[in-house]
């Protein structure tokens, strides 16, 4: 198993894709920054910008989509998986070493986009005493985005194994994606209550809720909602791996 997460770090680390997807990352990171700088949304404050830059995970969806295509979908038209079982590995480990090296892959893809304004920030100063609650407050907004980033990471590669096609992947997932955005934030049927209980229940509804800071957001839903999220993710991702065709 660990000769095989080797090589699968060594695969993405040697994509070309990857890198390119890391340079996006910190160049999308700091037009964000900027464009926050221009309209006044931010401070210099390393503190401020810090919790700002925990909570923007959203933001790198497109990215972690991008990766899937490269990472995952083209492993079946490169018969990558297949030669793997053909060296004697099981499915199960081939799917785990895949898993944990995406989540890597795409956790570094959301330190990239967030470096460079902490850097800048954090060198304008800290800008707040690290007592008390600054502290639990950082750490309670670290937490959301390990949370975050492991369940859009295994959302993402749930999708990519169920449609398997580099091309199809990005568009068709980010479409519904955004398609949710849009209804969310423009159609005011949304706010009936039976339609916003249901939508409360989505992982998105509750990232974008946390991000913006909208009334009514529950600590306790996030996570329950979240957790859900990841075991049902991670069960189906599983389950299409295991009946996937690799040749």
């Amino acid at each position: 198993m660990i000769n095989l997460i080797k090589a699968e770090w060594f695969k993405l680390i040697k994509l070309t894709g990857f890198k390119v997807l890391m340079l996006c990352s910190v160049v999308i990171g700091n037009l964000c920054l900027l464009v926050s700088y221009l309209e006044g949304m931010v401070t210099t404050l390393g503190y401020n910008e810090l919790v700002i830059s925990l909570k923007m995970i959203l933001y790198s969806l497109l990215l972690g989509y991008m990766l899937a295509a490269v990472f995952i979908c083209n492993e079946f038209t490169q018969k990558g998986f297949g030669n793997a079982l053909l060296c004697g590995f099981t499915r199960k480990k081939i799917f785990g070493a895949k898993f944990i090296v995406f989540l890597i892959g795409f956790f570094l893809i959301c330190l990239a986009f967030m470096v460079i304004p902490l850097i800048i920030a954090l060198a304008n100063g800290f800008g707040a005493e690290l007592a008390e609650e600054s502290f639990q407050n950082i750490l309670l907004h670290l937490f959301y985005f390990v949370l975050d980033f492991i369940v859009q990471g295994t959302v993402i590669m749930f999708v990519a194994l169920f449609i398997k096609n580099a091309v199809v992947t990005v568009p068709a997932s980010m479409l519904i994606s955004y398609i949710f955005f849009i209804v969310k934030a423009n159609l005011p049927f949304i706010e009936k209550p039976v339609i916003k209980h249901f939508m409360e229940y989505v992982y998105l509804y509750q990232i974008i809720s946390f991000e913006c800071n909208e009334d009514g957001f529950s600590d306790y839903k996030y996570i329950f909602v979240m957790v859900i999220t990841l075991i049902v993710t991670v069960v189906g991702a599983t389950f299409l791996f295991e009946k996937a065709e690799l040749k």
